[in-house]
């Protein structure tokens, strides 16, 4: 009979580790993480057509309680992400974040608030200022008012906030004035470059590219306006966002305002805003602003899809259409699916969106 030789026991202790990690594997979240570009293509090429459509879109979520007809619609689209538009207690809150990741599919969502403070919050306790008032303190206050409600809302598992006001001031008259921090892009930049800086592990989002403020229009009603060349634009109302991108935001919301001397039509179905996006060395992702705002401007949902989509956004954010979203999800799946063209296009937008959850979002 061999002698049996005594196991030290840090190498009984590592082993127990190892096992251990190798069954936290198994037993953890139903998240799949991509580690390389070449996995995110590779990711796609194994994902249906229906799974593929689905990371184009963010739905509104309206309920304070997830309803049976949201929890289908995230189960039936398996879309990239959702926006809660309800008013919460912090309770309430929890509860529906948890609801939510018990259904949603092996890749992460976005689940996301529009939680600015002031005039637009959703969470009934958060005292904090939002807008002008928010441009009225010191810098100290301003970065810790972003830094606390970052962390309110990852207590409460929200992991993206279209917060960041990129629009400048100038307008007394425009209903975007009281969400505005300042009055001059300089300010308005430097407020915006603070604000990435201190809203800590949470996905960032500037809105309303290429600028709102300059204009008393509503565009949830009608596409405002706004008679600028692009030099002009470029060094007043482009700023505050062009600073973003050197400060890697996450998201830049394309809102929709038009600017005829750039280019026609809404930035948000603009091929020519996109491309300065791009050109300026973005490595987030755009995001539209409502599509179904554009409705009141007479685009049905299929044009302002195929618009949208062949601009250059990433992702398509859908909380007001006039149409179901499951009708919306299927009515792209069915023309991506004998269009290799719009397929691949699509295809290529989710391979980015795949890349952006792996280095932004986590269990």
């Amino acid at each position: 009979m061999a002698k049996k030789i005594p196991v030290p026991i840090w190498t009984i202790l590592v082993i127990v580790c190892i096992a251990s990690l190798g069954i936290i594997r198994y037993i953890s979240p139903k998240y799949h993480y991509i580690d390389t570009i070449s996995q995110a293509e590779q990711a796609v090429e194994n994902m249906s057509p229906a799974q593929i459509i689905g990371q184009l879109f963010i739905w509104g979520i309206p309920d304070t309680v997830l309803s049976s007809a949201s929890a289908n619609l995230i189960r039936t689209t398996q879309p990239a992400g959702v926006i809660l538009t309800g008013n919460f207690t912090n309770e309430e809150l929890h509860r529906m974040t948890w609801d939510i990741k018990q259904i949603q599919s092996s890749v992460p969502m976005f689940i996301a608030i529009d939680e600015e403070g002031g005039v637009v919050r959703h969470i009934k306790n958060d005292e904090l200022p939002g807008g002008q008032k928010l441009g009225q303190l010191n810098k100290e206050d301003f970065c810790m008012t972003f830094t606390s409600r970052s962390a309110l809302l990852q207590k409460n598992d929200i992991n993206t906030n279209f917060n960041i006001i990129g629009d400048v001031g100038w307008n007394i008259q425009s209903y975007m004035w009281q969400r505005t921090y300042a009055n001059t892009p300089i300010a308005v930049a430097d407020y915006v470059e603070q604000a990435i800086a201190c809203s800590n592990s949470i996905v960032t989002v500037i809105k309303h590219f290429p600028g709102h403020a300059d204009t008393a229009v509503n565009s949830h009603f009608k596409i405002p306006i706004v008679d600028k060349n692009e030099l002009t634009w470029r060094q007043e109302d482009g700023l505050p966002f062009f600073r973003s991108i050197e400060n890697n935001v996450g998201m830049i919301m394309v809102g929709h305002i038009e600017y005829p001397k750039i280019a026609s039509g809404p930035a948000s179905l603009s091929k020519k805003f996109h491309q300065i996006i791009s050109d300026s060395q973005f490595q987030g992702l755009t995001i539209t602003d409502d599509l179904g705002m554009l409705e009141q401007s007479g685009y049905s949902p299929n044009l302002y899809i195929k618009q949208a989509l062949n601009a250059g956004n990433n992702l398509l954010l859908i909380t007001t259409s006039s149409i179901p979203p499951e009708t919306v999800y299927l009515n792209l799946l069915s023309e991506a699916t004998q269009s290799s063209m719009l397929m691949e296009t699509i295809q290529k937008n989710v391979q980015k969106t795949l890349e952006f959850k792996r280095e932004n979002l986590h269990p």
